[in-house]
């Protein structure tokens, strides 16, 4: 019973004091995302978007990534991400995404300008059926999400 009492107090001790050994986030800060599209503009920079509004650029993927949760106003939450929009050509970079994405988010490519709020509706009732994971293995073509005059129809190879 003496120990338990002693290891109580050691873990109020750290909380308190702010030792843990993995940092602390507050719920009300994070952005968790639904939605991230992926494309390169003619420069040759790599630009992501959310549905949350949260962009970022760099000249890797990494640094994309960087500055989407260097600029947002809370933290970033990639775990939520169920949906990854990829221009023509990013299907390459899939590496890239699957250091930072779940495995199990299902991915498509996307033809045209995408409202990424009314993409997430879309593809929740539409599944891709193509993941993360199933692209790197070259198991199943893409999908394309053909976006024409706001009007999105999901096309299957």
């Amino acid at each position: 019973m003496k120990h338990w009492l002693i290891y109580g107090i050691a873990v109020v001790a750290i909380v308190m004091l702010g030792w843990l050994p993995f940092p602390i986030s507050d719920v009300g800060e994070l952005q968790p995302l639904e939605v991230l599209y992926v494309y390169q503009q003619e420069d040759g920079k790599f630009c992501l978007c959310s549905d949350t509004g949260d962009r970022g650029a760099g000249g890797t993927l990494e640094e994309a990534f960087q500055d989407l949760r260097a600029g947002a106003k809370g933290e970033v939450f990639l775990d939520t991400a169920d949906y990854v929009l990829l221009s023509p050509g990013m299907e390459k970079q899939a590496a890239g995404l699957w250091q930072q994405l779940r495995p199990g988010c299902q991915v498509c490519q996307v033809s045209g300008e995408p409202d990424l709020e009314q993409t997430a509706k879309f593809l929740s009732a539409h599944e891709p059926g193509l993941t993360l994971l199933q692209l790197l293995l070259g198991q199943n073509s893409l999908p394309i999400l053909q976006v024409e005059e706001g009007e999105m129809r999901l096309v299957q190879p």
